[in-house]
């Protein structure tokens, strides 16, 4: 076990690397200049708040110079995305050996590592990699909680405790999460028989000690940060931050769903690199016969996820709310190759080299539309903001990026 968790290892250092070369050097779109600046001071960002971000975010600035914090706050995103990579390519290794003995030979994880390239580089995962962002941290958790709930159905016992404190912890980075619930819920109720009821109360403890971090926004709102969304130090207004009150409005209307699912699934097959329908298909075919629950919780998870996402209305980051779905496809995926490769036996040596070129074409088709080494756009265009506008002016925006530029 120790050996194939630092081959994980090794494996998600390479992607990381190309991530470190193309990270952003300073503020960029959208919410980045509100992240960079609430990780900076300790602020309070935009519903719900996302504290555990926040906090996290702020250990990269502690000892950094004011000019280098930018680009220290957005390599945390690199820093997330190097363990969800890590746990995605240990929670593959984990299902495969379900199943297959010889997952300690050279073509196992070499087809592993080919797999989760094709994760690593998928268009909107490396994306969010490269700048102040919550969904790296996101993913990393959603991995986290899918991985305790196959841990559940493998061995039960105290699974359910990571599982649960996971759930709570990731509520305070971005509420999102809570569209996969449903289908967590499903799964629990199909897997009863692996809950011992000695653990449950200590779950529901440990679910309300993860979002318990949640209390650091009425507690923070009361120093007046620099940037303090809502002035949350009242019971009021702290609830209307963490339900998203304001940016309710959308919600639950399908005029987004209407004109968005054709350029939604045209979306999707992209960030599987098409070809990847196949052994989507086939891996999920082998879970529905062989493991139905896990096939229920992952497919549930996507379903509800999809569903939940064009609910919410299409935001500027509305790719993004996608993200667990493709991290399990590209789970099934990788489960589908693998059992393939078991299969053929005599042309391993042909399909493995074929598979990493395969794994490398999503590296050369986003390369450079999400390299952002030299990315300075949005720095200069909040910089020709504040030199034209008069002396003690007054800038009325409806735009984020004005505003959160500016802010930064």
């Amino acid at each position: 076990m120790k050996k194939i968790l630092f081959i994980c290892l090794i494996i998600a250092l390479v992607p990381s690397i190309f991530f470190i070369f193309c990270v952003s050097p300073s503020v960029y779109w959208e919410d980045s200049g509100e992240f960079i600046t609430t990780a900076h001071s300790l602020g309070i960002a935009h519903p719900p708040g996302h504290p555990l971000y926040v906090v996290l975010a702020h250990l990269f600035t502690i000892h950094r110079i004011p000019e280098s914090v930018d680009y220290s706050v957005n390599l945390f995103s690199v820093f997330a995305s190097f363990f969800a990579i890590y746990a995605f390519s240990a929670l593959l290794s984990f299902l495969c050996r379900v199943y297959y003995r010889r997952t300690n030979n050279v073509i196992f994880f070499l087809s592993l590592f080919c797999i989760t390239l094709l994760f690593a580089f998928s268009k909107t995962f490396w994306y969010i990699s490269e700048f102040a962002e919550v969904y790296s941290l996101h993913i990393l958790l959603s991995i986290g909680i899918i991985g305790s709930l196959c841990l559940l159905h493998k061995k039960g016992g105290i699974s359910i405790l990571l599982f649960a404190y996971l759930l709570g912890l990731s509520l305070t980075n971005n509420i999102t999460i809570t569209f996969l619930v449903p289908a967590f819920i499903l799964f629990l109720v199909l897997e009863k028989r692996n809950i011992e009821k000695r653990y449950i109360l200590f779950a529901v403890l440990l679910f309300f000690l993860g979002i318990s971090l949640y209390l650091y926004i009425p507690v923070r709102a009361r120093f007046n940060p620099v940037f303090n969304w809502g002035n949350a130090y009242t019971m009021k207004n702290f609830i209307s931050l963490i339900t998203a009150r304001e940016f309710s409005g959308g919600f639950s209307s399908l005029k987004y769903a209407e004109t968005s699912y054709i350029p939604f699934m045209l979306h999707m097959l992209k960030e599987i690199s098409f070809w990847g329908i196949v052994p989507f298909f086939f891996g999920s075919y082998l879970l529905f016969k062989r493991k139905r629950n896990l096939f229920i919780l992952f497919i549930g998870s996507i379903v509800c996820n999809i569903t939940f996402s064009f609910l919410t209305g299409r935001g500027p980051d509305f790719h993004a709310y996608f993200l667990p779905s493709s991290m399990i496809a590209f789970l099934i995926i990788g489960f589908g190759i693998l059992h393939m490769l078991s299969r053929a036996k005599k042309y391993l040596w042909l399909l493995v080299p074929f598979l990493f070129i395969l794994s490398l074409v999503p590296l050369t088709m986003n390369y450079k539309a999400n390299c952002r080494r030299y990315d300075y756009d949005a720095l200069g265009y909040g910089t020709a903001l504040l030199k034209y506008l008069p002396e003690n002016a007054i800038l009325l925006t409806e735009n984020t990026n004005d505003y959160f530029i500016l802010t930064f």
